[in-house]
């Protein structure tokens, strides 16, 4: 059975070189190799384990993949470039897209690309988005939940999203730490894949909805991972407040449709580091099958482990076989 993963990580050498020895984050320490993403407890995390895993892009990646039965992964450099000023992120984005799309061209029937970009400066992920899309062909934009605070809602990421929705793009919403204090001061369960990652993201869904923007680009494709962020359980209950307290009464919601609407025809989610069958069960109640793709999270998450629960879930080979590739092909051109 072809799998598709829509969640893969890589890190490069001159990334990590460029993070060594910095006092503002990122920083990566090369004795303990770890990356700090804030100055709060929950902002250093220990990757050496992993390291070797980020940054092959080639023949031990491939190996992982034949093992686990994943015919292709979309990549995407993990965070870190949007946290450096624009004058160093922005060639260091161009630096690491080139050397994943060396990546790509030699096992182009093995891996798939994302934009990671510096959208300090808009006018340079632009540029960049379309470089990329043009000449390498890469699938979509792996942008992150916020920005120094800022969701994709805010106006000034609007030229982004807007030509990406031109060159036939999607936007991956990935998660990254939250500025909301609250969620800093217990360590990374919380701050993190626990718990913050998913409020964190849930946020700039919901505010991409009530802010109207996909009414703005009816086209724009959103993924998120992690078998919906908590969206799924929370959509009746944003459904009904909607319904309840329209744009007439509540001058601050600018949607047109109803939330469900969008997630019907605008998101879509993966599998990726949620191996929970009552949360899956949640997300293809909510949206379907049709609306569900496979993740990884590699190599944060395992591989086969990935791939062990999708194929132990009590669901049809059809609905399997949706989730691994047809629906990435159906929706996203991707095969």
């Amino acid at each position: 059975m072809k799998r598709i993963d829509f969640e893969s990580h890589f890190y490069t050498q001159n990334f990590f070189d460029a993070c060594t020895g910095r006092t503002e984050v990122p920083i990566f320490d090369p004795e303990k190799r770890s990356m700090t993403h804030n100055f709060t407890p929950a902002g250093t995390l220990p990757i050496a384990p992993i390291v070797p895993d980020l940054l092959d892009l080639s023949d031990g990646r491939i190996k992982d993949m034949d093992e686990a039965g994943v015919s292709k992964q979309l990549l995407s450099i993990s965070v870190g470039i949007e946290q450096f000023e624009t004058e160093k992120g922005v060639p260091l984005a161009i630096a690491c897209h080139d050397v994943l799309a060396e990546a790509i061209s030699a096992n182009p029937d093995r891996f798939g690309g994302y934009a990671v970009l510096a959208v300090d400066d808009v006018d340079a992920s632009v540029k960049e988005l379309e470089r990329v899309r043009k000449s390498y062909g890469f699938v979509g934009w792996n942008s992150f939940s916020n920005y120094h605070g800022l969701h994709l809602d805010d106006e000034r990421y609007f030229p982004i999203l807007k030509k990406a929705c031109e060159l036939g793009m999607f936007v991956y919403i990935h998660p990254t730490f939250s500025e909301i204090a609250d969620l800093n001061d217990y360590g990374p369960a919380m701050a993190s894949s626990g718990f913050g990652f998913a409020i964190d993201v849930a946020t700039s869904v919901t505010r991409l909805i009530f802010s109207g923007l996909f009414d703005k680009l009816p086209e724009l494709k959103i993924i998120i991972g992690h078998s919906g962020e908590a969206l799924p359980f929370l959509i009746q209950r944003m459904e009904d407040a909607n319904a309840r307290m329209s744009n007439k009464i509540t001058s601050g919601a600018k949607n047109l449709k109803s939330p469900r609407d969008y997630f019907e025809n605008n998101i879509w989610m993966t599998t990726s580091g949620n191996f929970s069958v009552p949360a899956f069960n949640c997300a293809i109640d909510s949206f379907g099958e049709d609306h569900l793709l496979f993740g990884s999270d590699y190599p944060m998450e395992r591989l086969k482990k990935g791939v062990d629960f999708v194929d132990s879930l009590p669901i049809s080979v059809s609905t399997t076989k949706k989730i691994y590739s047809e629906n990435a092909k159906k929706y996203f051109g991707i095969e």
